[in-house]
């Protein structure tokens, strides 16, 4: 049901930033699979809450954001908690 909610808000891609082992936490070890059978390009950029990314990591991240968003994408940035790692990328 969230996946059809994110088609309908014409959500194209969507960058996780959360763990692999996070997903298996919170019962959704299959998300990303999810994503990729619902037609919405996935980007994995797993770094653990808490602590920033490495450097190389973070400008990757930004340089396919900005393709995204320049070929007129809506785009979907989340982890689990809302407060550390996914805010940084509001505005």
């Amino acid at each position: 049901m969230d996946l059809e909610q994110l088609k309908s808000l014409e959500i194209l891609e969507v960058f996780v930033l959360c763990t692999s082992g996070e997903l298996n936490k919170y019962r959704v070890p299959t998300l990303l699979e999810k994503y990729e059978q619902h037609g919405i390009l996935f980007h994995h950029y797993p770094f653990p809450d808490g602590t920033p990314p490495e450097i190389n990591c973070l400008m990757k991240l930004i340089a396919e954001l900005i393709c995204s968003l320049n070929r007129g994408h809506r785009v979907l940035i989340h982890c689990f908690g809302g407060l550390g790692r996914s805010c940084a990328g509001k505005c």
